[in-house]
């Protein structure tokens, strides 16, 4: 049984480096850690490394969340699962296209481009849910979160994957995520770079151990983010998408309940 989950954000963007030339992200938005970041990876690997002993680590299938779990990875020995849930089950949110326009698809990293640039990804892991790619509303990602993480406890537990794992994600799925867990949908969860928040299982139920850890890090919690944040309500996908047809979405026959 699957008795504990640390759900992690990923570290320091590079875009938010004053005069990097991220700064300003390209149009598939898969930014990279700047090197602050990596170092916030590296301490949350040596501070999981001294504090639990997980069975399996899952990532969001952008580069700043799998450079965040390479170091855990390393650590641990264990493989890298994608799941390009979040937004986020654990990829990053994208809000939905705005009306009375033609919708256009959000970014996904293609999976061949991952395995290669990340040795730690296992290759024969088949995800559990694929996002919307036009979008969703705050209330449809909290469907869609819990939807996934049911689905993925009971899918892997069926594999044999038992006592704590690890998922690496984006702020708004890390509490999508974290209130699925604990049928709480206006808990408030904190989620600066590299936290973590700790959610232990008893019987049926989820507890908030630890929310939003961050004692590992020298300058301690940096960049929370939660949906007061959240600006907008519609979002454009990517330019020249119009006639493009996202293929399938949603939770993944072999992974329902």
């Amino acid at each position: 049984m699957i008795d504990k989950i640390l759900i992690c954000r990923h570290g320091f963007r590079a875009n938010w480096v004053a005069g990097s030339s991220c700064e300003r992200p390209t149009e598939d938005r898969d930014v990279p850690l700047a090197a602050h970041g990596v170092d916030q990876s590296r301490h949350l690997a040596e501070h999981l490394k001294k504090e639990f002993v997980p069975s399996s680590i899952y990532s969001s299938p952008f580069k700043r969340c799998l450079q965040t779990a390479q170091p855990t990875a390393q650590a641990f020995k264990l493989p890298i699962k994608v799941e390009p849930v979040n937004g986020d089950k654990i990829q990053e949110w994208f809000h939905e296209n705005p009306p009375n326009k033609a919708p256009t698809l959000h970014p996904q990293p293609y999976e061949s481009d991952l395995k290669g640039a990340f040795v730690e990804v296992d290759a024969r892991y088949q995800p559990t849910y694929f996002p919307n790619r036009h979008g969703e509303s705050l209330e449809q990602l909290h469907e869609r979160c819990k939807i996934a993480i049911d689905n993925l406890i009971l899918r892997e537990e069926k594999k044999g994957v038992s006592g704590t794992i690890i998922i690496f994600t984006h702020a708004a799925s890390a509490i999508a995520l974290g209130r699925a867990l604990i049928k709480d949908s206006t808990r408030g969860i904190r989620t600066g770079c590299t936290s973590y928040s700790e959610y232990s299982r008893l019987g049926n139920v989820w507890e908030l151990k630890n929310n939003g850890y961050s004692q590992h890090l020298p300058q301690g919690e940096e960049r929370h983010w939660d949906f007061s944040l959240s600006t907008r309500e519609y979002e454009d996908g990517m330019e020249g998408t119009e006639n493009i047809g996202q293929g399938f979405w949603g939770l993944v026959p072999e992974a329902r309940l």
